[in-house]
């Protein structure tokens, strides 16, 4: 009987195993993606609840409503986004290697979206929320040699 329950636990994967750097990565992501769903979700909300106001600040005849319709796609988008970048953070966590190819998916998608919002004369923070995104699928990427 202890033989099978030692089998068992053999397979799972340990996370004896998975170097700090991915631990530390993983909950920096975990705070991150978590920190920009929840910033979309609040502009989202505003939007929609000051969308009249939204409409007469920009001085637009077209119905406000189209603008927060959009910006709810944006927010699905993002929250996917940030969904996969979790999920592929917390397998890697566990030492599993199919984490980074979850993680890489969404977080590219990121990097390539704010790459394509600043080409003209795009904001600092852009390029710097840019590197950061990129330069984590980097560590993560070279840490792969040390997962399963």
């Amino acid at each position: 009987m202890s033989d099978f329950t030692e089998v068992l636990e053999s397979n799972e994967p340990s996370q004896q195993n998975v170097p700090e750097v991915v631990k530390v990565l993983a909950i920096f992501s975990y705070i991150g993606n978590g920190f920009w769903i929840l910033a979309f979700l609040v502009i989202y909300m505003m939007m929609r609840m000051n969308s009249n106001e939204l409409a007469a600040l920009m001085n637009i005849n077209m119905a406000s409503d189209y603008f927060v319709n959009i910006f709810l796609i944006v927010f699905i988008l993002a929250s996917i986004l940030g969904g996969l970048c979790i999920y592929g953070a917390a397998l890697m966590s566990k030492g599993l290697k199919k984490g980074f190819t979850f993680y890489a998916i969404g977080n590219g998608i990121w990097v390539l979206i704010l790459l394509i919002g600043s080409l003209e004369n795009g904001p600092l923070s852009n390029y710097i929320i840019l590197l950061i995104s990129a330069v984590f699928i980097l560590v993560f990427g070279m840490q792969l040699k040390h997962l399963r």
